[in-house]
């Protein structure tokens, strides 16, 4: 039976699973910051067969604020 997905949840396990696959999907849950680990490429276009979710590290800050306004935004003003 060959793997369909493999899922990592640390830094080391990704980076062994990228090194030991170039076609078998890879999904990290990780707390680091995967591109400057080198699991993947940017967080736009994370490239080859390596994906994931990362706590809280965003290439740009500026991004971070802007997903934050926009959830406060939506509090107090009686939108749904």
């Amino acid at each position: 039976m060959r793997d369909s997905v493999i899922v990592a949840e640390s830094i080391p396990a990704a980076q062994a699973a990228k090194a030991a696959s170039t076609t078998v999907p890879i999904v990290f849950v990780v707390s680091a910051n995967p591109v400057e680990r080198g699991l993947v490429d940017s967080f736009a276009c994370p490239g080859r067969n390596v994906t994931g979710y990362t706590g809280g590290f965003y290439e740009d800050q500026s991004l971070q604020l802007l997903v934050v306004h926009h959830f406060e935004s939506g509090f107090g003003s009686g939108a749904p």
